[in-house]
């Protein structure tokens, strides 16, 4: 059984309640970059340093080998309920395979090579493949500004003169924010379905670059659905029609897209928010290019291998013009066109919608190569996909589920209350179904997992709440932790 926090800790947690209160900005600021990770309407690859603490390899070289070491990793994640169904698809020196896990939603059994997925923000690689054939194609050069692509109508910020290239909107460098301000999604399950091009527009005449493009990575979902929707308007078509006649379709990927055939719609696994309750697939309005694709384990396999050079296509030269280096973007990874590179080298990307986590990363020096497709928005799939591409080449991985313990609703049920983070925002526990579940203020609840008695994970976020527990049971606050950080929370009164 966990300690319980002494009256000397919230004497101390009041202290800093009252040095914290006088800088609202400040705990706010923290607060929200926990709100913006549990409920962001597109994924930004998280800027994670790839290399965890490192484990003593397993000598796996045969495909069976392989397959087996996987299985150890895969099985636990869905028995134990962190996802629901996956599908995992690797390219190895010793062949290539398609591994499926749990299950989809009811009626639907074990995900298989042509389980449809929505693939979130791994589109943005596709996107890229559009400016690289763009550039191949001598209609432009990447550092074109994308207002020479878009309608007269349309305006495009600048700073100090320097304009917006194709290059800056392709690797987070345009100075553009992650999501334009007049984004108000009427409906939190589905949010792009209703922001149009005229909303993009009517943002862009009246934004204001606070730096200039080029100078800083700033992710940039906004950024990324503009240059598809340039590239496309170049061409002379949506962007759907113009990714399949010139991308999707010379690489052979058939079942990657956005409008699904009746066929392709059978197909599709139900989606899972992070607390496990089906939800519904998401529409990309104008912001197509920056997460609307769905796609197969198969096609996803086959881009595996084009990317690595094992399948012949006259577009190896746009491939490889997009995983070719670019710029840094954080202290951890640099940039190609579209995919985030490694301190290792290894080019990936992640993405996450309302019901879906995807994972693919390509290793070129060891040749080898993984996706990993989940039914459930969970990023405990980012976490398995970087021991799955170490794995496969023969480096050091660790994977391990977090600690979990059970705890009975007698115990559970006295930290149900809401604690007050700051002016106008609190945090709300309730107990639903034998778990808790915490809300913010204007935000969805999240499950809170157990680690401790009083110590429990988001599991979602990089996040944990301590509850301040007095020797006499009360419960009389807590300390959400997050970056190294602490806010802490006084229990309002009932």
């Amino acid at each position: 059984m966990a300690a319980r926090a002494r009256p000397s800790t919230m004497a101390f947690v009041k202290e800093v309640w009252k040095v914290m209160g006088k800088n609202t900005a400040q705990t706010l600021s923290l607060l929200w970059c926990l709100v913006l990770a549990a409920c962001a309407t597109a994924p930004a690859p998280a800027p994670l340093d790839p290399a965890p603490e490192p484990a003593t390899p397993l000598p796996q070289t045969s495909l069976a080998e392989l397959q087996a070491a996987i299985d150890v990793m895969a099985q636990p994640v869905v028995e134990r309920g962190w996802i629901k169904g996956m599908a995992i698809a690797f390219v190895h020196p010793s062949g290539t395979a398609v591994m499926g896990y749990g299950q989809g939603g009811e009626g639907q059994g074990r995900p298989g090579p042509d389980t449809v997925f929505e693939i979130g923000s791994v589109t943005k690689v596709f996107t890229a493949l559009l400016l690289a054939d763009l550039v191949a194609q001598g209609a432009a050069e990447l550092h074109t500004p994308v207002a020479a692509l878009l309608p007269q109508t349309m305006s495009v910020p600048t700073f100090q003169g320097r304009e917006i290239t194709l290059l800056d909107l392709a690797t987070h460098r345009s100075a553009l924010p992650r999501l334009p301000t007049n984004f108000a999604p009427a409906d939190p399950e589905n949010p792009y379905l209703d922001f149009g091009m005229e909303q993009v527009s009517a943002f862009l005449a009246e934004h204001v670059l606070s730096q200039a493009p080029g100078t800083q990575a700033l992710y940039s979902n906004l950024g990324t659905g503009l240059l598809g929707f340039a590239v496309a308007k170049h061409w002379g078509g949506t962007y759907e029609a113009v990714l399949r006649e010139r991308i999707l379709g010379p690489l052979g990927l058939e079942d990657t897209g956005i409008a699904l055939s009746a066929a392709q719609a059978a197909r599709l696994i139900q989606g899972h928010d992070e607390n496990g309750r089906a939800v519904p697939p998401w529409d990309f309005g104008a912001l197509e290019g920056a997460g609307a694709l769905r796609s197969t384990p198969a096609d996803m396999l086959r881009f595996l291998q084009l990317c690595l050079g094992g399948v012949a296509s006259p577009l190896a030269p746009v491939i490889d013009r997009s995983m070719a280096y670019q710029g840094p973007f954080d202290n951890a990874h640099s940039m190609g066109l579209g995919w985030l590179i490694s301190a290792q080298g290894q080019r990936w990307h992640d993405g996450m919608t309302g019901g879906y986590y995807t994972f693919v990363a390509i290793d070129p020096q060891a040749q080898v190569g993984v996706v990993l497709l989940a039914n459930t928005r969970h990023p405990i799939a980012q976490q398995m996909g970087w021991a799955l591409i170490r794995l496969l080449a023969g480096e050091p991985y660790r994977f391990e589920l977090p600690q979990e313990i059970v705890l009975g609703e007698e115990i559970l049920r006295r930290y149900v209350g809401r604690y007050v983070l700051g002016p106008g925002v609190s945090l709300t526990v309730t107990l639903e179904d034998g778990a808790l579940m915490a809300q913010i203020t204007g935000q969805s609840a999240l499950r809170l997992y157990p680690e401790e008695e009083t110590l429990f994970d988001y599991r979602v976020l990089p996040a944990k709440i301590q509850f301040v527990v007095e020797d006499d049971g009360t419960v009389t606050g807590l300390l959400l932790r997050q970056g190294g950080r602490e806010i802490p929370a006084e229990r309002a009164a009932e």
